[in-house]
């Protein structure tokens, strides 16, 4: 005996296998576009040697800041004055701020100036606290010249000291540059990289100097640890 055919089953059936095959098809159709890679970019440089003497203080660096400019993690160029461009399917790792903030108080703990260096993640509140800001990460293009630009702001404050004029122990503007030897991403990372380095140097030596001051002075009876 025949067995008998259903249209209607039929039909059912094949409104759900056309697009099964359309989908498996339309990865190898001609003229599709093959699926982006984004790169993604950090600073590379050796931490500092631990040091030879030690400051009997503990000090916290605050997540930095970010102006406007340098809010996002995208590789930014200045092709005129301006002008910005950014490299496309190329970003950083993190935003800007979170890369010189981290690299800072890596080379803090690496250093071992101070007894201990806490992030803000961290719960304890010691005497000494940093906060920071970026306002360049950049790439500047000038002629046959390509260089790195890096600019921050540090506040180092005394939170021990109740007035608020003596709690500021110093706030300062940084900026550093670095010659990219390639105009292109890996350039760029390599040069920051650099630029990086020299400000980490110049921001640990204010640092310790500052606090080496103020722990001279005398604290107040009732501020004392």
């Amino acid at each position: 005996m025949q067995a008998k055919h259903h249209p209607l089953a039929f039909w059912a059936a094949a409104v759900f296998l056309i697009p099964a095959i359309v989908l498996a098809a339309g990865c190898n159709l001609p003229g599709t576009k093959p699926h982006i890679m984004v790169k993604q970019w950090t600073l590379e440089y050796k931490p500092p040697q631990s040091a030879a003497s030690q400051l009997p203080a503990s000090i916290k660096i605050m997540r930095f800041q970010a102006a406007q400019a340098v809010i996002g993690a995208e590789m930014i160029y200045r092709p005129q004055p301006n002008e910005r461009g950014v490299y496309n399917y190329n970003r950083w790792l993190v935003s800007p701020s979170d890369l010189v903030g981290d690299f800072l108080l890596r080379d803090l703990r690496a250093e071992s100036s101070f007894i201990a260096v806490y992030s803000d993640r961290q719960p304890q509140r010691p005497r000494f606290r940093l906060e920071g800001g970026v306002e360049e990460f950049l790439e500047i293009d000038s002629g046959e010249a390509w260089h790195a630009a890096l600019k921050v702001n540090l506040t180092l404050l005394d939170t021990k000291r109740k007035r608020i004029t003596k709690r500021l122990l110093f706030q300062r503007n940084y900026a550093f540059t670095s010659k990219m030897s390639n105009k292109n991403p890996d350039g760029l990372a390599k040069a920051m990289s650099q630029a990086m380095a020299k400000f980490s140097a110049q921001a640990r030596a204010d640092i310790y100097k500052a606090i080496e001051k103020a722990l001279q002075k005398p604290l107040p009876k009732d501020t004392r640890d």
